[in-house]
């Protein structure tokens, strides 16, 4: 069986803040020692992001923007983990 460590999460670079406070958002994708980034075509204010790291927080009550950007990074990390997955099933490196 293939020894692969996989993980992936939502990054930003903070000193890259644009001028409106926001930052562009990106997957952090660690596979088997290295690191990719993969930028997601979208940004959001990065006073707005969790502590964890992990969610988006609404903008404003009632923020309209919030779930299709949360459904947007579920759907890229979904896509990730599905060629991890074939990958894996495979025993083959990814």
């Amino acid at each position: 069986m293939v020894n692969s460590a996989f993980s992936c999460k939502l990054s930003w670079f903070k000193h890259r803040v644009k001028i409106s406070g926001e930052v562009s958002l990106y997957l952090q994708i660690y596979c088997n020692g290295e690191i990719i980034h993969v930028k997601l075509n979208i940004s959001w204010p990065l006073k707005r992001i969790a502590k964890n790291g992990v969610d988006l927080l609404p903008r404003y009550d009632g923020d309209e923007d919030l779930q299709p950007y949360l459904a947007i990074i579920e759907r890229e990390r979904n896509k990730y983990w599905e060629c991890a997955r074939k990958f894996m099933l495979r025993d083959q490196h990814f």
